[in-house]
């Protein structure tokens, strides 16, 4: 490998080279915190004169063919400074045209631009991707000082993905802009010298593949970049023919697109469901070795389309199927994170490898949905209990073929072994309460417990209809007795028909219950209406346990 590194300025970059962004590179993610620090460093050094001058750590370039005598390079690791400082020479030299400083400004203008032989004039930043940097330069550079920066905007046209870029712009201009202020403008000077006297570790190299391996080691650690991002420029780098680069260019952007904030958790589960390793927590080196060098096209192939499957999960919708999007949906609700990897699994069994049928698939949503009401929500178990069959069944539910349809009994098995005993469910489901007269039970928490439970009822009795638009109703008053709080008195019923049942005897509250939408309300009428003394909270609670237990998750535990 060969490669030079050398300390330089600022100012011996910018204004002297044309700099290019690779396809790989990640969008211009710097925030405020990052934006802060930078100012807070220059300022530091601008009060201490005596301090020594600024270091932004190291900037990586690969040397491309030169335009016209001019030189060009390639930014592999410090894009996201290199874009910073321009935004921040740019609200500088706005400043100074609004101060009629026109040599500051033609001053601070030449770091920006540069110049070939033929009189071509190019931002030292020439990149497709950063075009709306360019425009919002020129547009700055020509506006009459009059004009406001609603109009530089306007007429630079920036995009909906520079809105980041303009933000930086706007916190550097409005900062600089209380300094010139309270400090007078001379001081903005200073800070221009500093800022362009600040220096960095240049790290030039010859080759493409020096270029990629440098630029992996100073992030191998995933301090600078998250997984996701590695991966992008692992691919990229190995990608063959090399006439591939802008289709994974174009992929890997609908991959970001389809996936949205959701990318970090789609690697995390990614790996769950595909790799069978041990260690799963460093993302980027357990795909790495999962793919090797000579496999990143199939790799790039599997990501692409189960970026599209978990974007069922996380975005569902009702025109795929209904039932699909009502369970996706729930566990959504309720966060559900750790059952995605099986539920990519599932997907990738239906879809992709068309190893289930859609009766299959179908049934083991609802069996992982009903799982989790009764095991997170109505156990309270922790979710670590999982962790070893989820991770063992998402990788073979996920290589599942036709042959192999005794999986996923085998997996239903497994997952209702972590379930307490009958006895014990039967016991934590008749402590289950809500109500508003108890502080105990005065909890949203235990409120969502009780209406969990009460919908997972529901909709076994009521498979064909929508369970949605129900209240908890206290079947004896709450008021009279806290032990009427818990479950084994509650039912659902609708918000009509619940304020008409509002401090009426029982014998009366039944015969409303009649009108109800919900069979669990009906059956009460059914069951207790010639008879309304007969009503036992603790034992409908008990019966209600067992119905879950046996009838629902269809499990004949000990």
């Amino acid at each position: 490998m060969s490669f030079s590194a050398n300390q330089y300025g600022i100012n011996q970059l910018f204004g002297n080279n044309l700099l290019d962004i690779p396809r790989n590179q990640r969008r211009y993610v710097w925030s405020e915190t990052n934006w802060n620090d930078l100012l807070t460093d220059i300022e530091f050094i601008v009060d201490k004169s005596t301090s020594p001058k600024h270091f932004i750590g190291s900037i990586v370039l690969r040397k491309e063919d030169s335009v016209n005598g001019l030189d060009k390079y390639s930014i592999i690791d410090g894009q996201q400074r290199t874009i910073t400082i321009i935004l921040l020479l740019l609200a500088l030299i706005r400043i100074f045209k609004e101060n009629n400083l026109k040599s500051d400004v033609e001053g601070t203008q030449q770091f920006l631009y540069v110049m070939d032989r033929k009189g071509n004039k190019y931002l030292v930043l020439h990149n497709d991707a950063y075009i709306d940097i360019e425009d919002l330069a020129n547009e700055i550079l020509k506006a009459e000082n009059k004009c406001s920066l609603d109009q530089i905007f306007n007429n630079c046209l920036l995009s909906v993905k520079s809105k980041r870029l303009k933000a930086a712009f706007l916190y550097f201009y409005n900062h600089l802009k209380q300094k010139e202020t309270s400090e007078g403008v001379d001081k903005l000077i200073q800070f221009r010298d500093s800022l362009l006297d600040t220096n960095y570790i240049r790290i030039d190299t010859d080759t493409e593949e020096d270029a990629y391996t440098v630029f992996e080691i100073l992030n191998a650690r995933g301090q600078s970049l998250e997984p996701y991002e590695l991966l992008k420029n692992y691919i990229m780098r190995y990608i063959h023919p090399k006439e591939m680069v802008d289709d994974v260019k174009q992929k890997w952007g609908i991959i970001e697109d389809v996936l949205g904030s959701n990318i970090n958790n789609f690697f995390r589960h990614y790996v769950v469901h595909k790799i069978d390793t041990p260690d799963k927590k460093d993302i980027y080196r357990v795909i790495q070795n999962a793919f090797p060098k000579d496999r990143v096209e199939s790799l790039l192939k599997d990501i692409y389309a189960k970026a599209h499957l978990y974007s069922h999960i996380i975005n569902p919708s009702s025109e795929r199927d209904e039932c699909e999007y009502k369970i996706f949906s729930y566990l959504k609700s309720k966060r559900s994170v750790q059952l995605r990897p099986l539920l990519l699994s599932l997907l990738t069994a239906y879809e992709y490898n068309k190893a289930i049928t859609k009766e299959e698939y179908i049934k083991s949503l609802t069996f992982l949905k009903n799982f989790f009401v009764c095991f997170s929500i109505i156990s309270s178990e922790k979710s670590n209990k999982l962790t070893e069959i989820i991770n063992k069944y998402s990788i073979s539910i996920g290589k599942m073929t036709e042959a192999d349809k005794e999986l996923l009994a085998s997996f239903y098995d497994a997952m209702k072994s972590k379930l307490p005993s009958q006895e014990t469910f039967i016991n934590k489901f008749k402590e289950l309460g809500y109500s508003n007269h108890t502080d105990f039970y005065n909890d949203s928490n235990k409120k969502n417990q009780v209406v969990a439970a009460l919908e997972l009822i529901e909709s076994h009795l009521s498979p064909d209809r929508l369970v949605e638009g129900g209240t908890i109703e206290h079947i004896l008053p709450d008021s009279a007795d806290k032990v009427n709080a818990k479950i084994g008195n509650l039912t659902l019923l609708e918000k009509g028909l619940n304020s008409k049942c509002k401090d009426l005897p029982l014998q009366d509250k039944l015969e409303k219950y009649g009108d109800s939408n919900f069979r669990m309300t009906r059956r009460l009428k059914e069951r207790y209406g010639n008879n309304p003394e007969s009503f036992k909270a603790d034992i409908r609670a008990a019966e209600m346990a067992k119905m879950i237990y046996k009838d629902i998750l269809k499990f004949n535990g000990k």
